[in-house]
């Protein structure tokens, strides 16, 4: 979900695109791609969130939503137009639950790379509510999402990025006197739009370091097959060993016989 509101230049939205573009072609990501494992949901939001493969917020156009290959990333970054005007995080985190979330599949596990350069705006350019904000993205995170925050320059609202991110704030008694835990790992910042060619390495590590541990699955399924095998190996070599053993002790004799 990124930020594509007025105060991002064209100059640095398109360094954002790159960003997005090298980020999905990390070889951390981009085979796991390949094989289908990973799929990356494109949106923005200014006054209204919208895919970016849609031409308009309100358009019923069916559009591309989860992409696998670079060839359909690349052309819908291509081929996006630009909204330019406010910064509605509130409808963003709407979209995400109502679409972004209803069009992934059921079983995948959920990131959200949340990208903003500044305040959250309402249509008439007022803040707006940290504690919705926070009860929409709480919300996405209940449904077992990891919400990552790219806070880029000086302009952006710490309570906001904390409130978004999958930061556990909680307060030591004061409102002003808060504790946060893993902000470091969920809200990456950079002075300036230069700066996120910084965090590729990183973040996709992040990103992708939490699914590694299936890799390990045909591995324990290995193992157990074999483990199965001895034992079943085990019980008929036994069985072979007492029935030989019964036929050495066996003398032959008649059955059967009549008495004279």
């Amino acid at each position: 979900m990124l930020d594509d509101s007025g105060s991002v230049s064209n100059e640095n939205f398109a360094k954002v695109k790159q960003f997005v573009k090298t980020l999905a072609n990390d070889d951390q990501i981009k085979d796991q791609m390949d094989k289908e494992n990973v799929q990356i949901g494109l949106a923005t939001f200014s006054d209204c969130p919208k895919w970016m493969s849609q031409e308009q917020c309100s358009s019923t156009q069916l559009s591309q939503k989860y992409v696998h290959n670079s060839y359909s990333l690349n052309k819908i970054l291509s081929d996006y137009t630009r909204q330019e005007s406010i910064t509605d995080m509130i409808k963003a985190l709407e979209f995400v639950d109502e679409n972004m979330m209803k069009a992934a599949r059921e079983s995948s596990d959920k990131i959200l790379l949340f990208m903003t350069d500044g305040n959250s705006q309402d249509k008439n350019n007022q803040p707006q509510s940290v504690a919705t904000i926070a009860e929409l993205a709480n919300g996405l995170k209940n449904k077992g999402v990891k919400i990552f925050v790219i806070a880029v320059g000086d302009k952006t609202n710490q309570r906001e990025l904390e409130a978004i991110s999958s930061s556990t704030c909680k307060s030591t008694g004061l409102d002003t006197e808060r504790v946060c835990t893993d902000n470091e790992k969920y809200i990456i910042k950079v002075d300036n739009f230069d700066g996120l060619d910084e965090i590729i390495e990183d973040l996709a590590g992040q990103v992708c370091n939490h699914q590694f541990w299936m890799a390990g699955i045909p591995i324990l399924i290995a193992i157990l097959f074999i483990i199965v095998r001895i034992a079943l190996d085990r019980r008929e070599a036994n069985s072979l060993k007492n029935d030989a053993a019964e036929l050495n002790t066996f003398t032959p004799g008649m059955t059967g016989q009549r008495n004279v």
